[in-house]
C-alpha cells in the first residue's frame, strides 16, 4: 500500500513572531508549492566534445500558496491575519512549516524561515474570494522532519 500524502489534513503554519518557532496554522488552504532552482553553469571548452555543465548555488526556493479568503475573526482567519502582518512588518525570516498528513499516522514536516513577498486577495462573480500568498525560502534548503 502507498505511504503517499494527500493534500487533505495538509497544515501550512506561520510563526506567532519573527523569534519564536510556535506556529499558527494558515487556515483554507486550497494549493501549496515550493519550487526551487539552481543555475547551469556551462563549463563547455574547446577541448570539449559535447556541451558541459555543472551545478550552480542552488535557490532556497519561493513558495506560494491559494487559499479561500477569511476577513473575519474565527481562529480560520487568524494564521492569515499573521502572513499580512508578516508581509506588513517587512519582516525576512518569519518560521514557516508545512505538515503533511500520512494516512498511516506518520506526519512529516517541511520547515523554513523567510519573508512574505505577495499578499494578493481576489474575488469575481460566481466564485469566492481567495487569498494567493508567496514568500522566499531563505533557509539554506529547508528541512523535512516528523511533525512535532
Amino acid at each position: 500500500m502507498s505511504t503517499a500524502f494527500d493534500f487533505q489534513g495538509t497544515v501550512l503554519g506561520v510563526s506567532a513572531t519573527s523569534t519564536a518557532e510556535v506556529y499558527i496554522a494558515i487556515g483554507e488552504v486550497r494549493e501549496f508549492t515550493i519550487n526551487r532552482t539552481a543555475p547551469e553553469i556551462d563549463v563547455s571548452s574547446a577541448d570539449s566534445t559535447f556541451r558541459e555543465f555543472i551545478p550552480g548555488l542552488p535557490d532556497g526556493g519561493v513558495w506560494n500558496a491559494t487559499l479561500n479568503f477569511q476577513s473575519n475573526t474565527t481562529s480560520t482567519a487568524t494564521g492569515q491575519f499573521a502572513v499580512l502582518a508578516s508581509f506588513n512588518a517587512i519582516e525576512s525570516n518569519r518560521f514557516w512549516r508545512l505538515v503533511l498528513d500520512n494516512s498511516s499516522g506518520t506526519d512529516s514536516a517541511y520547515k523554513w524561515t523567510g519573508p512574505v513577498l505577495s499578499y494578493n486577495v481576489s474575488g469575481s462573480v460566481d466564485n469566492q474570494w481567495s487569498l494567493a500568498v508567496s514568500g522566499r525560502v531563505n533557509t539554506t534548503a529547508g528541512t523535512w522532519a516528523a511533525s512535532t
